[in-house]
């Protein structure tokens, strides 16, 4: 089962190496009271398997940097009442907006107790 993780760096993020036992280096991202940690998996090709994925990280990471980097140079600090003129939003808004955005709504027809499908599902 998968899950996604959102981070949003704050002042006391960072990311490093660490090795705790030599030969078991940890990538460890930290942000806040969370932190992600990627490590070698228990396999053969683990290594090529995280060399190739960090390489990729690291790519990603660059271009997210440059993009960033490009947008601050033309807008260096958003200015959240300029955009709420544009947009119609205010940040105090939002949550007004966004409330119940992602509230489960049960549908007995649709869930029920066993799954989808209601009392007259196929057997």
């Amino acid at each position: 089962m998968g899950f996604y993780v959102l981070v949003q760096p704050e002042e006391d993020a960072e990311a490093s190496l660490v090795e705790h036992a030599q030969g078991h280096p940890s990538l460890v991202v930290m942000c806040g009271d969370s932190q992600i940690t990627v490590q070698l998996a228990g396999r053969q090709d683990a290594a090529d398997l995280a060399i190739a994925f960090a390489r990729n990280l690291s790519r990603a990471a660059t271009a997210f940097a440059d993009r960033v980097d490009a947008l601050t140079a033309n807008w260096p600090k958003l200015n959240f009442e300029d955009l709420a003129a544009k947009v119609g939003t205010t940040p105090e808004e939002l949550p007004d907006q966004l409330a119940g955005r992602h509230a489960l709504t049960v549908d007995a027809e649709w869930f029920g107790e066993s799954g989808p499908g209601g009392p007259e599902r196929p057997a």
